[in-house]
């Protein structure tokens, strides 16, 4: 079925203004709520939430990411730049963060226009959008952290791809900015956070099917149509130089990310594919391991010392086999700077890249075997099929946690961590912040911290009655989306198999963002499957572009059956 606005669904021009005022005041309301629910500074996460302040004070004072050491280049540059730009604005960085929101909500309704209209459908997935748990949650969108802007971002990048397809018959010269604008908002969300790489599939397919449809009207393309396909990609890479450029001028190498693009990157894959005879569920990277590569190595061994004393600082007991998962490749870091490296980038790159050839040379000679499996990723452990159970028991449990929103919650929190860190914090972000207890003296100096506790708490129990209200019809909005989508592939597949004409764009769009779920979803899974004590939780902090996904999902597949029910009952 080739999708259609319904005209039983629009506005009567009479009864618009009233839809439309509500749907104004509904995002005042909106606002309020962001901006009376202070912001929960984590000055504690040096490698996290303050290493992301720390990029962005240092680029606002014109010294791009700071003087080069082991804290250089290991994450996105996309939230700092978002948190550097916001400073020098002189906003909230609580009220950017709901602008964000509202305006990329409202522009993926805008791209979708060729099927919502102009009608009631649109006001609803705005709205839909706009109080999503994920855009409520004090985890999630209460920090001052990269996770923040993932769904407003993925939002925009979803908008200019669908947009760009279903306006794939109109003049090329209007197209442009939907191609350029999906390359801008790719590049930023690429450089949100280094797994970002699962959206690719989507965009790639996006792109290919666009490419597609007009091959098959014209049998060829177009020196403009192909511009506007290389264009995002371009965009893209763009970005990407630009950023090992200004690196390279800032610090004497060109690189985007120094954890996964580096000789670094080579020896922590060298290190994680080590069999040293035990069990690597939980610790990827054991002291078994370290010896037998410090004995591989004569240069790693240099090290031996200061990564022992990091080992101990980040919280490895003496009789501890390791550190758990991806956490020993930061203890090494830090190992390494201990004993006296990373003084500058071309050092750094050089005394990894020798360790790299000798681990390199260990394992050719037999010196050091690798572990078998499958490796999803070079710098997380290998996958074998005794995995199988654990991996299928883990992704029911984040999958459930996901449609029903759990840990998806408001909360009024104080700041945490050393006090000098947190005001850092509270102005790169113009934010007030509550401060934890002891740092005012009297009840007097407190009474502004007491008025700011109290209302919180107000937005925030208002906020989570309406987090309460996704969290009933997750469940069943997912239910109807899977429903609908195996109907709609059955239709799909019938209308091929009798050769009748159709516009395969809706089932096309649907089944691009489920797969891309399921990638960043298996993704995940795997990554965090290390993880003890609290994994839901953990596995819920990595999972959110997955709500996102599904929400959109959800409310085009539901608004397709409606429809489909209703040219049924003509």
């Amino acid at each position: 079925m080739k999708l259609r606005t319904a005209g039983s669904t629009a506005i009567p021009n009479k009864r618009a203004k009233i839809f439309f005022a509500a749907a104004f005041l509904l995002t005042l309301f909106r606002v309020l709520l962001a901006v009376k629910v202070p912001l929960f500074i984590q000055g504690n996460a040096a490698y996290d939430d303050f290493l992301m302040v720390r990029y962005a004070a240092y680029m606002v004072a014109g010294q791009w990411l700071g003087p080069f050491s082991h804290m250089v280049c290991v994450k996105g540059i996309t939230f700092p730049l978002f948190l550097a730009l916001n400073y020098l604005t002189g906003l909230s960085w609580s009220f950017t963060l709901i602008l964000l929101n509202i305006l990329a909500a409202a522009f993926i309704v805008r791209a979708l226009k060729p099927w919502l209209g102009h009608s009631i459908t649109a006001i609803s997935l705005y709205l839909f959008l706009i109080y999503s748990p994920v855009t409520l949650a004090t985890q999630k969108s209460g920090v001052v952290y990269r996770d923040s802007i993932i769904a407003p971002v993925l939002l925009v990048v979803l908008g200019c791809a669908i947009g760009l397809y279903l306006r794939r018959d109109r003049q090329d010269r209007t197209l442009i900015p939907w191609a350029a604008g999906l390359g801008v908002s790719f590049a930023l969300f690429w450089n949100i956070r280094e797994d970002t790489i699962w959206l690719l599939p989507f965009v790639v397919v996006a792109v290919a099917v666009t490419a597609i449809g007009w091959w098959r009207q014209n049998r060829r393309l177009t020196r403009s149509e192909i511009t506007i396909l290389i264009l995002p990609f371009f965009c893209l890479l763009i970005f990407q130089l630009g950023q090992g450029a200004i690196n390279y001028a800032a610090y004497g190498q060109f690189m985007v990310n120094d954890r996964t693009a580096t000789s670094e990157a080579d020896v922590m894959a060298d290190l994680i594919r080590l069999d040293d005879g035990g069990d690597n569920s939980t610790v990827w990277i054991s002291k078994d391991g370290l010896a037998l590569a410090y004995k591989a190595s004569p240069t790693l061994a240099q090290a031996r010392d200061g990564i022992a004393e990091s080992l101990g600082a980040w919280g490895c007991a003496d009789t501890a086999r390791g550190l758990t998962g991806d956490i020993t490749v930061w203890a090494i870091r830090d190992g390494v700077m201990r004993a006296g490296h990373y003084q500058n980038a071309a050092e750094t790159e050089a005394f990894y890249a020798k360790i790299h050839s000798e681990l390199k040379a260990a394992y050719a000679s037999g010196q050091l075997t690798r572990r078998p499996g499958f490796y999803v990723s070079k710098l997380a452990r290998s996958m074998t099929a005794a995995d199988g159970p654990l991996f299928v028991q883990n992704f029911v449990t984040g999958w459930k946690d996901l449609i029903h929103y759990n840990f998806y919650t408001s909360e009024v929190l104080a700041a945490i961590g050393p006090v000098d860190r947190i005001r850092t914090m509270e102005v790169m972000a113009n934010a007030t912040v509550l401060y934890p207890e002891g740092v005012f003296d009297t009840a007097e100096e407190c009474v502004g911290q007491t008025a700011l506790a109290k209302v919180g708490n107000i937005c925030a129990r208002v906020a989570n009655g309406i987090i309460r209200l996704y969290q009933l019809t997750g469940a069943v909005l997912t239910g109807l989306a899977l429903v609908g989508y195996v109907v709609l592939t059955g239709a799909e597949i019938r209308r091929i198999r009798r050769k009748q004409k159709g516009d395969p764009a809706i089932w096309l769009v649907l089944t691009g963002l489920w797969l891309s779920s399921l990638i960043l979803m298996f993704g995940v899974v795997w990554f965090t499957s290390f993880m003890q004590g609290d994994y839901a939780f953990n596995l819920f902090y990595y999972t959110t572009p997955v709500a996102t996904v599904l929400q959109v999902i959800q409310f085009l597949t539901v608004m397709w059956g409606v429809r489909w029910g209703m040219m049924m009952k003509k």
